[in-house]
C-alpha cells in the first residue's frame, strides 16, 4: 500500500524474496527480517568452496550484495514495479577466510525507509550508504562491506 509497511514482514515476503532467481541459485536462507533489518544465511555448496577449501570470496560478496539489497527491497516489493535498486559503489575488506555457514545483516531505520519511499515517490533518486558485516560459522566477521545502495524510479523512456 501507498500508506508504508507493516513493521514486521511476512511469510508471504518472505517467500517472494526467497523465490527470487538469484536467491534460489545461490540457496541464500531468510534467517531474521523486520522492516529496516535483514538476515540472509547461506550453507555453501562443495563448489562455492576455493582451492583452500574455505568459502571463496565471491559467495561471501554475494551474501552481502544481496542482504544489502533485501533490507531496501522488502521495503518497496509493492513498488517493484515503479523502482530498482542496486549496489552502485561497495568497499570490501575480507578480514577472514570463511569456514561453514555465513551469514549478513543489513539495518536501515524505519524512519529513513520512509524518506527513501518519498524521495522515490517524487521521482527522486537516492543513494543510500549501509554497512554489511558477513560472518562465518564460527561467528567471527570475514567479510565487512561498506556499500551505497542505489535506490531509483523505474525509468520509463
Amino acid at each position: 500500500t501507498d500508506d508504508g509497511p507493516a513493521d514486521a514482514i511476512d511469510d508471504d515476503t518472505r517467500d517472494r524474496l526467497a523465490t527470487m532467481p538469484w536467491s534460489e541459485l545461490m540457496g541464500f536462507e531468510m534467517l531474521d527480517a523486520d522492516r529496516g533489518r535483514v538476515t540472509l544465511g547461506i550453507t555453501p555448496r562443495h563448489d562455492f568452496h576455493n582451492q583452500n577449501g574455505t568459502v571463496a570470496a565471491p559467495i561471501s560478496f554475494a551474501r552481502a550484495e544481496a542482504t544489502g539489497v533485501a533490507v531496501v527491497v522488502m521495503d518497496f516489493l509493492d513498488r517493484l514495479d515503479r523502482t530498482y535498486t542496486v549496489v552502485k559503489e561497495a568497499d570490501l575488506r575480507f578480514v577472514a577466510a570463511a569456514r561453514g555457514p555465513i551469514r549478513a545483516t543489513a539495518t536501515i531505520a524505519p524512519t529513513r525507509l520512509d524518506e527513501i519511499r518519498a524521495a522515490v515517490d517524487a521521482g527522486e533518486p537516492v543513494d543510500e550508504p549501509l554497512h554489511v558485516d558477513v560472518l562465518d560459522g564460527t561467528d567471527r566477521v570475514v567479510l565487512a562491506a561498506d556499500m551505497v545502495m542505489a535506490v531509483r524510479p523505474l525509468r520509463t523512456d
